[in-house]
């Protein structure tokens, strides 16, 4: 039942972080449209219907850059925490620290605990790519670098599995 319960939170939890990374995700490429309006205008090149292109994207808060990447690593520092945490929740957490370590034949007693290095490599090397996500804002402010660094955070997080 409680884990039935967390699971259900964690759900919830996500929903929000899913929702705070796609609105500045939007803020982010409705910045780029306009980079690129700009640039097309300076060059002299394309044609003016009157219409712009960010009108495609609907309509977007106005928000500075040091905010947008705040919210930018927050939500996705959610949706990850949120992802593995009902990872852990499927089976136990209990359960799943099991795996931390494995029995090994042989020793005084028929079976001794010892650490289960590739396991624990692999959460520490999850735990630094939380971290790193967490202070992603601190590290750059720029919308091409955050989405680039969001998408090899998701991709190592991915091949971590």
């Amino acid at each position: 039942l409680l884990h039935s319960m967390c699971y259900s939170y964690l759900i919830q939890v996500l929903s929000m972080g899913l929702i705070v990374f796609g609105v500045t995700y939007k803020v982010f490429l409705i910045d780029v449209v306009k980079d690129a309006e700009k640039k097309e205008k300076e060059a002299g090149y394309g044609y003016d219907d009157g219409s712009k292109a960010s009108r495609m994207l609907g309509a977007s808060p106005v928000i500075s850059d040091e905010d947008s990447a705040a919210l930018f690593s927050a939500g996705l520092f959610v949706v990850i925490i949120s992802l593995e945490l009902m990872c852990l929740t499927h089976c136990g957490i209990k359960r799943a620290l099991e795996h931390m370590v494995r029995r090994q034949k042989g020793g005084q007693h028929g079976k001794t605990m010892v650490p289960h290095w590739p396991v624990i490599i692999i959460a520490l090397f999850k735990v630094g790519i939380i971290l790193f996500t967490m202070t992603l804002s601190q590290w750059t402010k720029d919308p091409a670098e955050l989405t680039t660094c969001g998408f090899c955070i998701v991709l190592a997080l991915s091949a971590s599995r």
